[in-house]
């Protein structure tokens, strides 16, 4: 996201239109336009005083914003989500390490332990969410670098084997009924994460199920 993608974002958020900040700023509409556009790519420090004051926010809020956007578009989901502050980071667990968790336990136990990390899973996404699309493109979509591309990636593919572990919970009958509720429950919401990360998808963005099928509990 570069810094006029941040003025249009917080114009925006302010309910301005750009014939308004630019008449409180004492610039042209094209010369706003332009920046907006990032036609203009290093507006002038003066320029920029000019357009914090008439949105109302300091200056360093759009400097800081470009920065910040700037190095969490080339972080990877596991710097993404220490930046989000999340507590765990199961999310960017290796393979080994995700089904590790799943299979070194009885069963009974496995499924608590799934449902725990399909639980802190949710809490990572709701947290890293702001971190993966920092900006839009010129249609008014997310803005996607390719280290948000992977992370998205990464994010849907962990999501799909935790619906499929979820699931098998549920075709399971040596499972009690508390755990089935349970996974029942977070199923449904993992399978809504599925509809809305299918919006996302692009050319160079593809879900694929690559779900082993593997019994819980089992190594």
């Amino acid at each position: 996201m570069n810094i006029g993608d941040t003025i249009r974002i917080a114009r925006k958020a302010a309910g301005l239109s750009q014939e308004e900040v630019s008449r409180r700023a004492g610039l042209s509409l094209k010369g706003m336009g332009e920046i907006e556009r990032g036609d203009i790519e290093d507006p002038h420090i003066s320029s920029l005083a000019k357009i914090a004051r008439a949105l109302g926010v300091p200056v360093e809020a759009l400097i800081k914003e470009e920065e910040e956007a700037a190095v969490a578009g080339k972080a990877s989901l596991s710097e993404l989500l220490e930046r989000a502050g999340a507590s765990t980071r199961w999310l960017a667990a290796p393979e080994d390490q995700w089904q590790a968790e799943l299979s070194s336990h009885n069963k009974t136990r496995a499924g608590e332990r799934l449902l725990q990390i399909a639980r802190e899973q949710m809490e990572e996404l709701a947290a890293v969410m702001p971190y993966l699309f920092r900006g839009e493109d010129a249609l008014g979509n997310p803005a996607l670098t390719p280290a948000t591309v992977e992370a998205w990636h990464a994010v849907a593919l962990r999501r799909i084997k935790t619906l499929h572990a979820l699931k098998s919970m549920l075709d399971d009958p040596e499972v009690d009924a508390a755990q089935k509720g349970s996974a029942k429950l977070l199923a449904s919401l993992y399978e809504g994460i599925g509809r809305h990360l299918e919006k996302f998808r692009s050319q160079n963005f593809r879900i694929h199920d690559v779900v082993v099928e593997r019994p819980i509990g089992s190594p």
